[in-house]
């Protein structure tokens, strides 16, 4: 249940295109944040999608669409 904006632009989640109003009410005001610290954190992305309430393949997308990415070991 994708769609696109435009041909060879990525697909977007459902969440994304219904005005971002899913992806706040799971993940609050500054969604980049919040995954940007749990994953800081290092849960893993199932952990995370279960805390969300939402599936392991759609948090990814979204982390991918947020650029968030998991932080290097120093």
């Amino acid at each position: 249940m994708t769609k696109t904006s435009k041909p060879g632009a990525r697909p977007l989640c459902r969440a994304c295109l219904d005005g971002h109003a899913l992806i706040l009410g799971k993940l609050g005001p500054m969604p980049d944040a919040t995954l940007r610290a749990m994953t800081g954190y290092g849960l893993s992305d199932q952990e995370m999608a279960r805390y969300f309430g939402m599936t392991p393949s759609s948090l990814r997308r979204l982390k991918r669409s947020l650029n968030v990415i998991r932080p290097r070991p120093d």
